[in-house]
């Protein structure tokens, strides 16, 4: 249990783009002990074309992909923006996968700016893993030291479908949240503790009110296989 909590406690946003971090590091340990000796890893592109295959000992093996994929997947960005657009491309079916595309989007957008989330939704909220649901119906909006109690106390024993939500609350207080969903219902966009906007339009002129006319918007039309970093 304290595995766990260490996983959670530590910043999603140092998590993210860091081959050195909690969960890693665990992964790898348990690796060593179930005895695994050798990996066969691809580093593909955005049309799923295959630009490396890296294979041999499971740390040292992968460490070399990691430095192409960064080659790829890291975008340098002179800084964060007021307000960010960012499709879930290619993780757009559920938000049990648009977890990942929303936490990196943070990555590239200011405290208190404004972020506008499309997500099209069509297996809506988890339809990639639907014994999770409860889970995220239950604690999405809940804050992330209540969750923590729950966990402990062995309330909460979906203990994998805990990672969504409490990820969720580490960053969703950041920004200003808008969405854009095709499937979605206004009861689900609810639980996430969005707001619904109609059309991207729509959200853009609403995030220049909130963040001022002169603010500089980003767009990132790949959110599932892109970070950034700010350059410099």
């Amino acid at each position: 249990m304290m595995h766990f909590v260490a996983c959670t406690v530590q910043n999603v946003l140092e998590i993210i783009g860091s081959v050195d971090n909690i969960p890693k590091r665990e992964i790898e340990e348990i690796a060593e002990k179930a005895g695994l000796s050798f990996i066969v890893n691809t580093v593909l592109d955005e049309n799923h074309n295959m630009l490396g295959i890296f294979s041999g000992n499971s740390v040292k093996a992968h460490r070399k992909g990691v430095e192409l994929a960064e080659k790829l997947m890291i975008v340098p960005i002179p800084q964060k923006a007021d307000i960010l657009i960012v499709s879930a491309n290619p993780c757009y079916f559920d938000y049990w996968q648009g977890i990942k595309p929303y936490a990196y989007s943070h990555r590239a957008v200011r405290d208190g700016g404004v972020l506008i989330f499309m997500l099209d939704g069509n297996e809506h909220l988890c339809g990639d893993a639907p014994s999770h649901e409860p889970t995220l119906r239950k604690y999405m909006l809940w804050d992330f030291d209540d969750m923590v109690r729950d966990v402990e106390k062995g309330i909460a024993t979906d203990i994998v479908g805990m990672n969504v939500p409490m990820y969720h609350s580490t960053l969703r207080h950041r920004v200003t949240n808008f969405i854009v969903s095709n499937h979605l219902t206004s009861e689900e966009i609810d639980i996430l503790g969005f707001k619904e906007m109609p059309t991207v339009q729509v959200a853009l002129d609403k995030a220049f009110e909130i963040a001022g006319q002169d603010a500089m918007v980003g767009i990132i039309p790949f959110g599932g296989e892109t970070l950034t970093r700010v350059d410099g």
